[in-house]
Formats: C-alpha cells, structure tokens, sequence
C-alpha cells in the first residue's frame, strides 16, 4: 500500500514531464535506425554518390535507392535538382 501511495504520488509531480521526454524520446528514436549516422554524417546537400561512399559498399543500387526514398517519405530530405538532395530540418 505505501508502495503504491509513492508511485501514485511521483506521478503526480513527474508524470507530465516524464510523459513529454518519452514522447521527444520516442520521436528521436524513430529517427535513428540502421542509417542514423550515415544521415547525419551527410552534407546538408548531398547525392547519391555521397550515400554510396559513406556506406563503403555494404549497399546494392536497389539499397541504396530505397534509403532516399525511405528519407523522402518521412520529409527528411527534397530533391533539389537531378542528382541532389537537401537535408530538411526535422522538428517534432
């Protein structure tokens, strides 16, 4: 029973903020997949070639294609031109 009163009660002053951590939290880690650092070790504009050589040939063409469209989709980066692609700032 007293266990239960001291839960009850630091949820009471900590549930708020431990609930928008977890949320920022989550939103981070959604983020951050097998590519996480390939992503962020790109320029803020890069190409595919760019992806290729940061993934030091681990990736077929078909991988490497579905990385981009797996970031496009998710409105981490634009296509600028033909060969390029811009980062896009991610806000949660």
């Amino acid at each position: 029973m007293m266990a239960e009163y001291c839960l009850s009660q630091q949820i009471k002053a900590f549930g708020e903020a431990l609930q928008s951590q977890y949320v920022d939290a989550s939103g981070e880690c959604q983020r951050y997949g097998a590519n996480h650092s390939v992503f962020d070790q790109l320029a803020p504009t890069f190409t595919v070639d760019d992806l290729r050589a940061l993934k030091r040939g681990f990736c077929n063409e078909a991988a490497l294609r579905k990385i981009i469209s797996r970031w496009y989709r998710d409105k981490w980066i634009e296509k600028t031109d033909k060969r390029h692609w811009k980062k896009l700032s991610v806000t949660s």
